[in-house]
C-alpha cells in the first residue's frame, strides 16, 4: 500500500478536507496533530503545521521521516496577485519563489536563489501536475510567491507580480517544496484563492475560510486515488 503525506497549515483548512476523506483516524503521542486517512489503495498522513515557512518545512520532513510517505502534497489557501486567478478558485502550483530568502551580497546570486536550482522558483513535481490538469482541465497552473508575511497590501502585491511574475502567494509553499527536494520525494500543492492580497484580504480571508474546503478537497482525493 502506498503511503503519502499532506501538509495543512490550519484547522479551518483541515475541517474540510477531513470531513471529505470520510474516515479519518487522529494518532496518539505524535508530535504533531496527525490524522490517519485509509483510502483503497494508500494511507495517508495528515500534518497540521501552523503557519508559516519553518513550520511547514519541519511537518514536511517530520511526515517524511516518521512514515516513509512515497510523496508529499499541500493543500490550503492563497491570496491572489493577478486578475485572471479569482476568489474561490482552485489552482494547481507549478513552481515556487521564496521571496524573503536573501543571500546576494555574499553569494553573488539574484535575490531569493537557491544555489542548487538554476532560477528562483523552485519546481513542483510535473508528473503530479500533470496528472491534475489531466483530470481537472479547468484548473489553473500558477507561480507561488511564498513567504513568512500574509499579504494584504496593493503594494507589496504588485511588487511580487512585478519582481517575479508571480499568480498567488501563500506562507508555507517555499518550505515544502524545498524539503521534498531535499529528501527527493515528489511535491503537489493545491491551493483555494481567498484573497486578493490587498486591502481588503483580512475580511475577504475570513469570509471564505470559513465557509470551509470540503469541495475542493475532493480534487485532491480524487488524484491520491488514481495514483
Amino acid at each position: 500500500m502506498k503511503k503519502f503525506g499532506m501538509v495543512i497549515a490550519i484547522d479551518r483548512e483541515k475541517y474540510g478536507l477531513l470531513k471529505a476523506f470520510g474516515k479519518v483516524a487522529r494518532i496518539s503521542g505524535e508530535n504533531y496533530e496527525v490524522y490517519k486517512v485509509l483510502r483503497n489503495n494508500a494511507e495517508i498522513y495528515v500534518a497540521i503545521s501552523g503557519y508559516g515557512e519553518i513550520r511547514a518545512a519541519a511537518a514536511t520532513q517530520y511526515l517524511i521521516t516518521k512514515f516513509d510517505v512515497q510523496a508529499i502534497f499541500n493543500f490550503g489557501f492563497a491570496g491572489s496577485l493577478c486578475q485572471d486567478i479569482k476568489c474561490k478558485e482552485v489552482v494547481v502550483c507549478e513552481s515556487a519563489v521564496h521571496y524573503d530568502f536573501d543571500v546576494s551580497k555574499i553569494d553573488n546570486v539574484p535575490v531569493a536563489r537557491y544555489s542548487e536550482f538554476d532560477d528562483v522558483y523552485i519546481p513542483f513535481n510535473k508528473k503530479l501536475i500533470g496528472d491534475v490538469i489531466k483530470d481537472f482541465p479547468y484548473i489553473k497552473v500558477a507561480k507561488l510567491a511564498s513567504g513568512d508575511k500574509f499579504i494584504s497590501d496593493s503594494e507589496v502585491k504588485n511588487f511580487l507580480r512585478k519582481e517575479y511574475s508571480a499568480d498567488i502567494c501563500d506562507m508555507e509553499g517555499a518550505g515544502i517544496i524545498l524539503t521534498a527536494h531535499k529528501n527527493n520525494v515528489p511535491a503537489l500543492s493545491l491551493k483555494i484563492i481567498s484573497d486578493n492580497a490587498d486591502e481588503g484580504s483580512i475580511i475577504s480571508f475570513e469570509e471564505i475560510a470559513n465557509k470551509g474546503t470540503a469541495e475542493s478537497a475532493k480534487i485532491i482525493i480524487d488524484i491520491i486515488d488514481k495514483l
